[in-house]
């Protein structure tokens, strides 16, 4: 799989760590309309606000998509920097959610960790297949 030892850990990282991420993007995003029914006081919103609060999330996602395409052309940023302020933003937002006490305040939230998730995935599932090595690589 692998030509020699300088390959392995790059090989490695790109072969382990898109299924964690594939496991845990779609079922956060599919328990979302659950969490959007609940509030930080215990009460509950309604199904019809929830499942609006969750197409505005997953309306925030196609910015993000789009600003990754944008992002790994830079110069100053590429797939390496892309990545890496994805990922870093993901985990900041997905905490700081945490911290929602209203369920305007989750929506915020998890708008912005929708925005940055889909520029992390979609950089790292446009990266995935660059460090494997093949015959036509110098």
């Amino acid at each position: 799989m692998v030509p020699n030892r300088n390959y392995l850990p790059l090989s490695l990282s790109s072969h382990t760590n898109p299924p964690p991420q594939g496991l845990g993007f779609p079922l956060y995003n599919a328990f979302l309309p659950y969490f959007l029914t609940r509030n930080g006081e215990g009460t509950q919103t309604s199904q019809s606000i929830a499942y609006r609060n969750y197409l505005i999330i997953l309306c925030m996602n196609v910015p993000g998509a789009l600003l990754a395409a944008f992002a790994v052309e830079l110069k100053a940023l590429g797939r390496k920097g892309t990545m890496s302020i994805g990922a870093f933003m993901t985990g900041a937002f997905l905490l700081a959610g945490t911290t929602a006490s209203m369920s305007n305040q989750l929506l915020a939230w998890n708008c912005a960790y929708g925005f940055v998730g889909t520029l992390m995935a979609g950089t790292m599932y446009g990266v995935s297949s660059r460090p494997s090595h093949s015959p036509g690589q110098g």
